[in-house]
């Protein structure tokens, strides 16, 4: 080209191409890893609460909505990963699908010895 720059050589721009898109997929998959851990502690912290209703066999400090919700929660975006063959969203909602089902265990374990 007259007065121009001439082009990058082809391998060039290969290399700086997949340099760039290494360092997205490595971007992509610590935040994938981030948000999976961030999900499981989001699905584990109501059961901080379960010692609490053990002790004092009451509920008051367990509501049942939230337990209901994580449950609910955690299975339906489990199905979902599932469904999309996405581990990332599919196992950390299977946990707290599990996990919800954990509180809804202890809370209908506490009601029933409360009634007799």
């Amino acid at each position: 080209e007259a007065g121009g720059t001439p082009p990058s050589p082809p391998h060039t721009q290969t290399t700086t191409r997949s340099l760039a898109d290494s360092r997205a997929l490595a971007f992509a998959q610590a935040m994938g890893v981030s948000c999976l851990l961030f999900t499981l502690v989001s699905y584990a912290a109501p059961l901080a609460v379960v010692r609490v209703v053990l002790a004092t066999r009451s509920v008051e400090y367990m509501p049942l909505s939230l337990s209901l919700a994580v449950f609910l929660s955690g299975f339906s975006w489990a199905a979902y990963g599932f469904l999309k063959a996405d581990p990332l969203i599919a196992l950390p909602n299977l946990a707290g699908g599990l996990l919800g089902t954990v509180q809804l265990a202890v809370y209908a374990g506490v009601l029933s010895q409360a009634r007799i």
